[in-house]
């Protein structure tokens, strides 16, 4: 096992198994640590809903779209509010990332592209998903994640707990895991953190959100530790005042603010 990498994310979901997929195919040697037992996060649970403008299943369906129309739609949608720069970034990066999938033959749904009137709809139909929903991703991706591993140059840890960072110069280079109650160090030249999730949090929800009220169909394990982790090492939660609590749900156990859309 190695005892300093090229990168280490902390999240084995969607961002981070992609992430380490494409670093570990570049000659990275990769960490990845994650709490739960098995890598996938949210996949085992979401419906694997991704927008873009301009992709390759879209021009196969005679659907004139764009990365600009896409960015219009969702000005009109916020209000143009939000960081412009980052919306604009992942607006772009968008379509790269579904022809990615769309080249790894992923098995979207048949109705897709399609407009989603769960939230506040799209002017075009760009929403697209597989046939088994976030599943689909997971499937997909997963042989090229295993490769990595066969390669050597991916490390997986799973039920590892991420508590820490520390430095020992001006960046972070080390992150600290708890697994089986023993504490665990890992050191790296870059740290890349891919656990942003908090909808299963409702006491740091409502730190963040005051009043909302919180309905969440969010993976269980989103409870945001990475957070708070980086916010004791200075780090800042912007615009909590610009949530958008739009996407419906029904809270099957009163009082709860779970929602489970698998069931409902």
């Amino acid at each position: 096992m190695s005892s300093k990498y090229d990168l280490i994310i902390i999240g084995a979901g969607t961002a981070g198994m992609a992430c380490a997929i494409e670093a570990a195919s570049m000659g990275a040697n990769v960490a990845v640590i994650e709490k739960d037992s098995k890598p996938g996060g949210a996949m085992h649970w979401s419906g694997g809903h991704m927008s873009a403008g301009g992709t390759q299943l879209q021009k196969r369906n005679n659907i004139e779209d764009s990365v600009q129309a896409h960015l219009d739609d969702i000005f009109r949608i916020n209000n143009h509010s939000g960081d412009h720069d980052l919306i604009k970034l992942a607006v772009m990066e968008a379509p790269h990332t579904l022809n990615w999938l769309d080249n790894l033959k992923f098995p979207w749904a048949p109705e897709c592209p399609r407009i989603i009137y769960g939230h506040v709809p799209y002017t075009q139909k760009r929403t697209q998903y597989g046939t088994n929903k976030a599943i689909s991703i997971h499937e997909t991706i997963l042989p090229l994640w295993n490769e990595s591993i066969a390669s050597g140059k991916l490390q997986f840890f799973s039920d590892h707990r991420f508590t820490s960072l520390e430095k020992n110069s001006d960046n972070f280079d080390t992150v600290i895991c708890e697994h089986k109650g023993n504490q665990v160090r890992f050191h790296g030249t870059n740290i890349l953190i891919t656990t942003g999730g908090y909808g299963s949090n409702k006491n740091l929800f409502a730190q963040k959100h005051g009043d909302i009220p919180l309905n969440s169909s969010t993976y269980p394990n989103s409870t945001g530790e990475g957070i708070q982790i980086l916010e004791k090492n200075n780090a800042v939660f912007r615009m909590a005042d610009l949530h958008l609590p739009s996407l419906g749900g029904i809270e099957l156990e009163p009082g709860s603010g779970r929602s489970n859309f698998n069931e409902a």
